[in-house]
């Protein structure tokens, strides 16, 4: 408009239960007013616009409507938009996963408790529930995140590597291998290989910097074992570099059969609870188990480990030193095998 104007705008609350106006005032105490609507005037000037303000509480959770009108003696406007309004405080939130096997069965049924705080923010509680056919879940749409270029320290470079190799099984399994995404794993597959063996003492072993480091580590050791003979049908890697990685595991194994953590562990998350105890023997076992080719060559060592095993089950209380137990006496074909599962499965119940 080529000319100034006096515009009265009216913010509307026709519902009185989406929001109240508020006052301006020191007091801290809130001040609030049930009006249908608030009214204010307001000079624009030519060729320009200007801005009025309303303070209002809003008393839902959601979007809430906004209708405001603006009018002068030459022309009128009018414009609803949706305010969104959050709840105070922290979200947080629960997650129940459940699994449904109707192989057997036609109907399936169940009870999810929740826990809802009690001191939760009126009308923010929410509750979804979904379902997907995969034993993946929802992780599988995300696949692509977990293929990643192999970096940083020897421990932190395996922690890339190895969803490499899993993401790349199981796509291929499942016939949605893409040539875009085979081409890139197998890429970084290898770009992690040749970055771990910069990690790697001159007596074989790996360690999270390797020479750096006084010693190597039995667990990253034994993890790096394990990882290269996965990748071996995807990549090139050389045979010697895993059996004179076994070869070191076996010097440092005790007279009881035990493997103790001889160097040091940066990422103790990494480890899960392998970190020490029956748990870390269970999980290098693994090590030699998984390489079949090996297993002969080193069957006193893998022997005395299972032994070991089998010697310290009485009591133990850690589910997962127990379920790597039970992983490696089923590659070992322990008669002991089944019990060391129902008592993995007993404790699972438990909790």
């Amino acid at each position: 408009m080529t000319q100034d104007v006096i515009a009265d705008v009216i913010l509307e609350n026709e519902q009185l239960q989406n929001f109240e106006f508020a006052e301006i005032s020191d007091d801290l105490s809130e001040q609030t007013k049930l009006e249908l609507n608030r009214q204010k005037q307001v000079t624009v000037k030519a060729n320009s616009g200007s801005s009025v303000s309303f303070m209002i509480i809003p008393k839902k959770i959601g979007e809430v409507a906004i209708k405001v009108t603006a009018t002068c003696k030459i022309a009128g406007d009018a414009v609803v938009q949706n305010l969104l309004v959050k709840p105070e405080g922290e979200t947080q939130y629960s997650n129940e996963a459940i699994f449904v096997d109707l192989r057997n069965i036609e109907n399936f049924q169940t009870t999810v408790n929740l826990e809802i705080p009690k001191n939760i923010v009126e009308g923010s509680d929410r509750v979804e529930i979904s379902a997907v056919g995969d034993i993946l879940g929802s992780s599988i749409s995300n696949l692509d995140n977990l293929i990643r270029m192999p970096c940083g320290c020897g421990e932190q470079n395996m922690l890339y590597f190895v969803p490499n190799i899993v993401v790349l099984q199981y796509l291929k399994n499942t016939n949605k291998l893409t040539s875009e995404i085979e081409s890139r794993t197998l890429q970084y597959m290898d770009i992690g290989y040749q970055r771990e063996l910069t990690y790697r003492h001159s007596d074989n072993s790996f360690s999270a910097f390797g020479e750096e480091d006084p010693s190597g580590s039995t667990w990253l050791t034994a993890f790096v074992a394990k990882s290269f003979r996965q990748a071996m049908q995807y990549v090139a890697i050389e045979e010697r570099i895993i059996q004179e990685s076994l070869n070191w595991l076996s010097m440092k194994q005790s007279p009881n059969g035990s493997f103790p953590e001889v160097g040091r562990v940066v990422h103790l998350d990494m480890q899960g609870g392998a970190g020490n105890g029956l748990a870390l023997t269970a999980y290098t076992l693994i090590a030699f188990l998984e390489n079949q080719q090996e297993t002969e060559l080193y069957s006193n060592t893998v022997n005395k480990a299972v032994d070991y095993i089998v010697k310290n089950l009485d009591g133990i209380e850690d589910i997962y030193a127990l379920a790597l137990s039970n992983y490696a006496l089923n590659l070992a074909q322990h008669a002991m095998k089944d019990t060391v599962f129902n008592m993995y499965e007993s404790k699972a119940q438990t909790l």
